[in-house]
């Protein structure tokens, strides 16, 4: 997971499988902090299950959410209902 613009330590994160929510498991214990030509970001690796990413490519709308000490962000990886 990425979180640009940025420095923050990532806790946690989820996916939104057309409604089912899904908790991800942490792969790194610490969050990576760099910056880049003055782009900023934050970045942990996370897990999940084969099931998991089948249920991915079959979903008509998949989002993700991602946990900071200073709130939740989300965003859509598929919207098929978005307009």
């Amino acid at each position: 997971m990425a979180n640009f613009m940025d420095l923050v330590a990532i806790l946690d994160a989820q996916l939104h499988i057309d409604g089912k929510i899904v908790g991800l498991e942490p792969a790194d214990l610490l969050t990576g902090q760099e910056t880049n030509s003055g782009v900023r970001t934050s970045t942990k690796g996370f897990r999940t299950t084969l099931e998991n990413i089948e249920a991915i490519t079959n979903a008509k709308r998949v989002w993700l959410r991602i946990e900071t000490p200073t709130g939740t962000r989300e965003d859509r990886i598929i919207d098929a209902i978005r307009r």
